[in-house]
């Protein structure tokens, strides 16, 4: 996986890209290996120039 990231970052330097979002669906599958399910909360990578997150919600259960 860290090498498929760093890829991403070399053509990001190359197209002068600061950040790079990619949410659920086939490009994150590849770079990761999974996609979570396409819903309405936000799941996000986020791949800066020298760090990376995963922006996902937590689930709060009623009781």
């Amino acid at each position: 996986m860290q090498h498929k990231i760093t890829s991403v970052r070399t053509l990001m330097k190359d197209n002068s890209i600061d950040l790079l979002v990619l949410g659920p669906g086939t490009h994150l599958r590849w770079l990761l290996g999974f996609s979570p399910p396409l819903d309405e909360r936000p799941s996000m990578l986020l791949i800066g120039k020298e760090k990376e997150a995963f922006v996902m919600p937590s689930v709060k259960l009623k009781k």
